[in-house]
């Protein structure tokens, strides 16, 4: 509102109108307040809980599963039920198409949450990490360049993000990056938004049947925010 009214006063000097219509509070229309979404305490406890459940129903698959699996005569469809993996997985495992040794089928779901909420960051930046950008030890993530130089800078990393990333890096390959698809590409914003819309579902329902309101309206910002009410309360400034 500022520049209008400055550009419209630069006119009027110039006579190239009668008056600046901007100056005149009396015609200013009261903007209504955006609606910033956040996350209170107890949805982000009820994210991570949902994240949890999941994890532990699509838990992937231990050495020891896969050498049962391919000593099986079972069925796929059977097996796959029996492990919490699919079909495809199962005869890939059979044919050897599938050979590294891991937690074959595991889709993140705890540490995404976890990351997003504790840690601030875009959901196109989890895609762009690499392992040494996550300093566990140091208690940092070097958030990766966007559009400019200033998008790159290391946020400190709270003892809760830590404990989740600590458990999550055991399970990971380390030559692939560490949010990465089942094939070790690196995630894309719909690769994100896919594997989060069950956890925010799943939420919901814990919220409710705890007598809740459900997360209504939730955005990549939303995240943010809530990152930043995180950070006011957890290092107040004097």
């Amino acid at each position: 509102m500022k520049a209008v009214e400055a550009v419209l006063e630069d006119a009027r000097d110039r006579d190239l109108i009668a008056r600046n219509a901007a100056a005149n509070k009396k015609l200013q229309l009261t903007a209504e307040t955006p609606d910033r979404s956040y996350l209170h305490p107890v949805q982000i406890e009820a994210r991570f809980e949902a994240a949890r459940q999941i994890e532990q129903e699509t838990r992937g698959l231990s050495p020891a599963d896969v050498a049962a699996i391919r000593a099986s005569s079972a069925s796929a469809v059977s097996l796959a039920r029996d492990f919490g993996v699919s079909d495809v997985l199962i005869g890939k495992l059979r044919r050897g198409e599938v050979t590294e040794v891991g937690r074959y089928g595991y889709v993140p779901r705890l540490a995404l949450v976890a990351t997003l909420v504790l840690g601030g960051q875009r959901i196109r930046e989890l895609g762009l990490l690499d392992h040494h950008d996550i300093n566990l030890a140091d208690g940092y993530i070097r958030r990766p360049r966007l559009k400019t130089d200033a998008s790159e800078r290391s946020i400190p990393m709270l003892p809760a993000l830590r404990d989740v990333l600590l458990e999550y890096r055991a399970t990971q390959p380390p030559h692939v990056p560490p949010f990465a698809t089942r094939t070790g590409k690196r995630f894309t914003g719909d690769n994100v938004r896919a594997r989060l819309r069950p956890v925010r579902a799943r939420a919901n329902a814990l919220l409710v049947a705890r007598g809740h309101e459900p997360i209504a309206r939730l955005t990549p910002h939303t995240f943010r925010r809530t990152f930043a009410s995180i950070l006011a309360a957890a290092y107040p400034r004097d």
